[in-house]
């Protein structure tokens, strides 16, 4: 696994992946892809043996019963495909690309290589207002109709805190249309910052309530990382009332990165 791809990345941009259309309907192709991908972080990247995967994946998704009837290569070749065309359509802005060499059992992550953009121009020293460009936040099924009100949401906080210029939340959509990389999206709309992260709804357990998580970066022009953020609340009463608080923790969070970091990596 390359080094560059955190655990934490890698875990987020597989869950994103299975609940695409290339896996939903495949319960077997999603557990193997996370079994691949557990086995890289855990091994540094190294190969599975077929009778590993027969073992611990097939078998059991089986119930148990003796021999896979599916040869792991097989299974292993069908995943391959389906990645494949996945970074190909709805993964070709993605900023991780996960893929699996040919006559191998081994998962690969690397950082994906963005189209170049024009050369950012930095505001002038003195400059009160830095443009900040919120980009509507990735998620996982259960909370993917939030995602867009809460990005206008941060959006419109990160307005009222003052000496920021915000950019309209921007669809992931619009940015993979160019052809980029999430975090080379300010650069391509002039911004000296960008707002972006992953949005997931947390079940309730015995004795807690359920809330909403998010993974939040704030990035810089040149696609460094001036701060990330687990922000988490609780859905108490309305869900809109947890993504008001969330955007308002967020936008604060943002504008105080802005302020303090100067931008610079």
């Amino acid at each position: 696994m390359d080094h560059l791809v955190s655990a934490a990345d890698l875990r987020l941009h597989i869950e994103r992946i299975v609940e695409h259309l290339e896996f939903r309907d495949s319960p077997r192709h999603r557990q193997l892809l996370r079994y691949l991908a557990n086995h890289a972080i855990a091994t540094g990247g190294r190969s599975v043996s077929p009778q590993a995967i027969e073992a611990d994946v097939l078998a059991r998704s089986a119930g148990g019963r003796g021999r896979a009837v599916t040869p792991a290569r097989v299974l292993v070749d069908d995943v391959r495909r389906k990645l494949e065309r996945y970074a190909v359509a709805a993964g070709r802005g993605d900023a991780i690309v996960i893929s699996i060499p040919l006559d191998d059992c081994r998962l690969e992550a690397t950082r994906n290589t963005p189209v170049e953009v024009a050369e950012h121009t930095p505001l002038p020293p003195g400059t009160p207002r830095p443009v900040v460009l919120v980009v509507e936040f990735d998620a996982e099924p259960a909370a993917r109709s939030l995602t867009a009100p809460l990005a206008e949401a941060i959006g419109e906080r990160l307005g009222r805190h003052g000496g920021i210029s915000v950019i309209l939340p921007v669809s992931r959509q619009d940015i993979a249309d160019r052809g980029l990389a999430i975090e080379h999206a300010p650069a391509a709309w002039d911004a000296d910052a960008g707002v972006h992260g992953m949005l997931m709804a947390l079940p309730g357990e015995p004795g807690l309530e359920a809330s909403l998580g998010a993974s939040v970066r704030l990035i810089n022009a040149d696609a460094a990382v001036v701060w990330t953020l687990w922000c988490e609340e609780p859905m108490a009463g309305t869900g809109s009332d947890a993504l008001d608080r969330m955007a308002e923790k967020i936008a604060c969070f943002a504008a105080d990165g802005v302020r303090v970091s100067r931008l610079q990596p």
